[in-house]
């Protein structure tokens, strides 16, 4: 015998198989309805305990969900034939779930059903193959974020960045980071539309500068270790042949040139700004032995960065991305658009818990590195290079 609990564990095993799962949730021809037998007893069951089986048949006729079957066999212990449950159907994706008593693929069918509602699923039904496929996609992203990366696919074509970063293309309501955070999603949804045009890569296929043109802006704050004061070097340049000097400032965003010492002030000392999440040069040699701080946005994001860059470089020191400096600028704090959800390796314990700070206060989860006060920032880096407490600045500075 099989109770209505025992057929679920079956139902949940048909869900995690994607094949089947596809097969489901697409209505293929046969699909519906699943049916499950469900083993009538033994006689020797039936004359041995026939409590059980009187719980089987009333567990069977408390379901509700589908239609149950039944059938009447007659058993030599028994003067009449006795009803039974003989299969269990489920007669669309809605019973199929519920009958899988989980609240989490609940929830992940919920999901699928709002995403393929969108307007831009329903002109391509292929791409509700792809979300269907992809559940290890939706389940580490916020259902947001999927949302704008299916919006942002369904306005992309052939040659359409016309030589721009992706980064650089002036979409309505995406922020740069989604091409990194949604990169697989973008690429799936466009291979599905656009079959075999996508095999030498996403920037290939939209026409944009591919990621080994990204361009960091070198500054030389010793005053004389480059012949200019700020040099623009691709990536994978730098992941090749370093700077001179022994000690390397790491900048999230391009804007905060300003906010750097004058030039003269810190020997045998660059900075790189503008290297957001590409950091996978990080790893160069040239780098190992140099003294290195990192400073970006005190957001999830920029918290997620540090940590990467932090695996790639341990020794790495981390400026003004603290629980004090974000209290003390707290008025200039604002909603991230898309917050990072998963804690990422690498930070440290105090890092940790201003992470957690940041999801818990939504609405005060970001101060964008440029906001900062330049006093501020140089003093920070200032300390850093004097050998002084880390990257907390004093909070010496008024706002």
């Amino acid at each position: 015998m099989k109770s209505p609990a025992d057929l679920a564990v079956q139902l949940r095993r048909q869900w995690a198989d994607t094949s089947r799962r596809l097969r489901q949730l697409l209505s293929e021809d046969g699909a519906w309805p699943v049916e499950l037998p469900i083993p009538l007893p033994s006689s020797s069951l039936l004359e041995g305990d026939l409590q059980a089986v009187r719980e089987h048949v009333q567990a069977w006729r408390a379901v509700r969900m589908g239609r149950v079957v039944w059938a009447a066999r007659r058993y030599r212990s028994t003067a009449d034939a006795v009803e039974l449950p003989r299969a269990w159907q489920l007669r669309t994706p809605s019973e199929w779930v519920a009958a899988m008593q989980d609240a989490a693929i609940g929830r992940e069918f919920a999901r699928l059903g709002r995403l393929a509602a969108l307007p831009a699923v329903q002109a391509r039904p292929d791409w509700l193959a792809v979300l269907i496929r992809q559940r290890h996609l939706l389940e580490n992203s916020a259902e947001d974020d999927v949302a704008r990366a299916i919006t942002l696919a369904a306005q992309l074509s052939p040659g359409c960045a016309a030589g721009l970063p992706l980064r650089a293309l002036p979409f309505a309501g995406i922020d740069g980071k989604l091409w990194e955070r949604q990169r697989t999603l973008l690429t799936l949804l466009l291979q599905s539309q656009h079959p075999g045009q996508l095999d030498q890569g996403l920037e290939h296929f939209l026409g944009a500068q591919t990621p080994g043109t990204h361009w960091l802006d070198v500054v030389d704050l010793d005053g004389g270790l480059l012949p200019w004061p700020v040099l623009r070097v691709r990536s994978h340049d730098l992941a090749r042949h370093g700077p001179p000097g022994d000690a390397l400032l790491l900048v999230e965003n391009h804007q905060c040139l300003h906010h750097l010492p004058p030039a003269g002030e810190l020997p045998c000392t660059v900075a790189i700004l503008g290297a957001g999440l590409n950091l996978a040069w990080l790893r160069a040699d040239w780098l190992q032995g140099r003294a290195v701080a990192y400073w970006g946005d005190i957001d999830t994001w920029g918290l997620t960065m540090l940590a990467q860059a932090r695996q790639h470089l341990p020794q790495l020191t981390a400026l003004c991305m603290d629980a004090a400096t974000r209290q003390h600028f707290i008025d200039q704090a604002g909603a991230e658009p898309v917050p990072a959800t998963v804690m990422p390796q690498g930070l440290l314990a105090h890092e940790q818990a201003l992470f957690d700070q940041l999801l818990a206060q939504p609405d005060k989860a970001r101060i964008e590195q440029e906001r900062l006060p330049v006093a501020w920032a140089r003093d920070a880096i200032r300390r850093w290079r004097a050998g002084g407490a880390d990257g907390a600045a004093s909070g010496r500075h008024s706002r």
